[in-house]
């Protein structure tokens, strides 16, 4: 029973490390790369991006979530307003993918 117990949070951790990595990363910097992530029954990430006056900066963008490049510190809260759940560090994103 211990065994099965100690590898269940094993794979747990495992599991979510990266989301644990990119919650404890902070708030994107100006000008630096920002994964936007939207929820499934709200506004697509990319129409978010484009409603707030953002460009998109990679070339394909999935239906949850969009990279941009945030030009001023209120970027974050208008993306929030029109129905963003999450804006996250770009950068952490890469490091977590290998690019």
């Amino acid at each position: 029973m211990r065994k099965l117990v100690f590898c269940t949070s094993a794979l747990t951790a495992a599991a979510f490390s990266p989301l644990l990595a990119l919650a404890g990363a902070g708030a994107p910097r100006i000008g630096e790369p920002a994964l936007v992530v939207s929820l499934p029954w709200r506004i697509n990430a990319s129409d978010a991006v484009h409603q707030a006056g953002l460009a998109e900066i990679a070339p394909v963008a999935a239906h949850f979530g969009s990279l941009t490049a945030l030009e001023h510190p209120e970027d974050a809260d208008a993306l929030k307003h029109l129905g963003i759940w999450l804006v996250l560090d770009g950068r952490k994103v890469y490091e977590l993918c290998g690019i």
